[in-house]
């Protein structure tokens, strides 16, 4: 994020680009930790399509609360760090971007490109 932010990018934006990467994997585990609960208490996730469907009230409304309350620790923890302020941010250590390490990204931005080229193109 504080590359991203010394680069140009607005802080909020990088912010969000960030935390979504993070919350992913975080969703998913708080999900499968949901699901075995409810599981342990008897709950049917193993039988018909409708069975299944009507069975994903009792994951969500948990999963649903607990986000919104992730949501609101990571707002105040925000404010608490003076994201929104105005005053020009300083940085506790620079980093310089060597003729390496540019270099290696555009290598691994030429990988990713032909990676999707390839899996287009023999799909």
């Amino acid at each position: 994020m504080t590359d991203l932010t010394r680069r140009g990018l607005p802080p909020q934006f990088s912010y969000v680009l960030i935390s979504t990467l993070q919350i992913i994997p975080q969703m998913q585990a708080k999900a499968q930790t949901i699901l075995s609960a409810q599981r342990s208490r008897g709950l049917d996730t193993q039988s018909s399509f409708i069975k299944r469907v009507s069975s994903l009230i009792p994951l969500v409304g948990p999963l649903v609360f607990g986000s919104l309350v992730e949501v609101e620790e990571r707002a105040i923890a925000i404010e608490a760090r003076g994201f929104t302020s105005t005053h020009v941010k300083t940085f506790l250590h620079e980093v310089n971007d060597t003729s390496a390490d540019q270099a290696i990204r555009w290598v691994l931005i030429i990988i990713v490109v032909l990676t999707l080229v390839s899996r287009i193109w023999l799909s």
